[in-house]
């Protein structure tokens, strides 16, 4: 029988967790003979020293019990996912939120949905979660309650499944990515060759679940410090589903800079292709702003970007304006890939466009209705023509004189 191991790993260590929201909620579950735990990336980041995000909570009471008690404290009970147990406690004037599920145990998965039963066993519940870092929870006392060795696990930099991996991952497909994500935050040992050879024999599963979903996890991942690691580690995995290639950028230590922070421009250096940039926002469903962005970081084309005026000229090109850094900082990326430009000096130059205000095309499609213009392709035709004027004059011209030009324009073509 799975035994459960309590700790209380120092006074501080969950300090950040109670505030006098968090603790108004669980003083009303005991008062009702009930409890209230903190669990999952909260307690995880508390034992880190880092200050928690979200936190989310535990209990055995059934959802009807929850909305009751959540709101004879005054606060509002939104039932966000009643069928698996979980309701949001919601505090206006604060705008606070808190997820508060039922125990439950998994009677039916099929790797995207779950058929649920709710159940009063704190071991039951833990047993359903992904890896051991995340079946952690803190009670009201500030005790930890570990039941498959979770702090160690998290102090080793150790990723482990909870019980048998292929199980795992049969129960839902999305553990794939999620283990690359928990990796990429907190691993430091290398996963196992079986493990990782396990994972890419599954990966074909991750074709059943949504683009949105799919997304969101590799998203989480490119924005962690290590993501050039764990793009590295699923090379075998992206490849047949999005069409990416996976190089090593493990070698290059700008990532941190404030300007490479970007998701989408972090995701342009691995699609190889026009092809791939099709495969890609199609499978993960994204806006047709989103295809626009990555469409323009992925457009690289080779100069000189230690000189000014050279970046300057290219960023006067783009159609997006509001682009034109990660444009640039793209292009000082790849200029250090292909050897041109040394880490330090990239630095330099990221600084510098990261100071520069570039100018902004000042008209759009709502300034030439007053002229008498519609809305349409002639309207575009005008926009196009007369940001090539704008772009020949540097991005000088204001928004008056490229009017006077688009009216011309306009004349021109009557």
């Amino acid at each position: 029988m799975l035994r459960e191991v309590t700790l209380n790993p120092s006074p501080d260590s969950f300090s950040l967790l109670f505030t006098p929201l968090t603790r108004l909620l669980m003083q009303k579950f005991r008062e009702e003979g009930s409890e209230l735990r903190i669990v999952g990336g909260a307690v995880r980041d508390c034992l880190l020293g880092q200050p928690p995000n979200d936190i989310d909570f535990s209990t055995p009471a059934l959802p009807s019990d929850v909305i009751t008690w959540i709101q004879q404290i005054g606060l509002h009970a939104i039932p966000t996912g009643i069928l698996f147990g979980t309701i949001t406690a919601y505090e206006k004037s604060t705008r606070r939120a808190f997820e508060i599920t039922t125990l439950r145990r998994d009677l039916r998965t099929d790797g995207r949905y779950a058929s649920v039963e709710f159940t009063t066993q704190w071991p039951e519940d833990a047993a359903r979660r992904d890896f051991t870092i995340n079946a952690l929870y803190c009670d009201d006392q500030g005790i930890l309650h570990d039941f498959f060795g979770g702090r160690k696990d998290l102090a080793a930099g150790r990723l482990r499944f909870i019980g048998n991996p292929q199980k795992r991952i049969d129960e839902d497909h999305l553990r794939i990515l999620r283990y690359f994500r928990f990796w990429s935050q907190f691993g430091r040992a290398m996963p196992e060759t079986a493990l990782l050879r396990l994972l890419e024999e599954a990966a074909p599963r991750l074709q059943t679940l949504s683009g949105e979903r799919i997304w969101k996890e590799l998203q989480a991942i490119l924005t962690t410090a290590r993501f050039g690691e764990a793009l590295w580690l699923m090379r075998r995995v992206l490849a047949p589903i999005l069409g990416v290639i996976c190089p090593s950028l493990s070698a290059y230590t700008f990532w941190d800079h404030p300007l490479l922070q970007n998701p989408f421009l972090r995701l342009s250096f691995f699609i190889p292709s026009i092809t791939a940039y099709r495969l890609i926002k199609e499978r993960l469903h994204f806006s047709h702003k989103e295809s626009i962005d990555l469409r323009t970081l992925i457009l690289y084309e080779q100069y000189d970007v230690r000189r000014a005026e050279e970046r300057l000229r290219h960023a006067l090109r783009l159609p997006l304006q509001e682009l034109c850094s990660l444009r640039l900082a793209a292009d000082v990326v790849h200029a250090v890939f292909a050897g041109i430009l040394e880490e330090k000096e990239a630095l330099s130059v990221l600084d510098d466009i990261a100071a520069t205000d570039f100018p902004q095309f000042p008209i759009g499609g709502k300034e030439l209705i007053p002229l008498g213009i519609p809305p349409g392709p002639t309207m575009g035709q005008i926009l196009r023509e007369t940001h090539t004027w704008w772009v020949s004059e540097n991005g000088q011209p204001a928004q008056e004189e490229c009017l006077v030009v688009a009216q011309n324009i306009y004349q021109s073509i009557l």
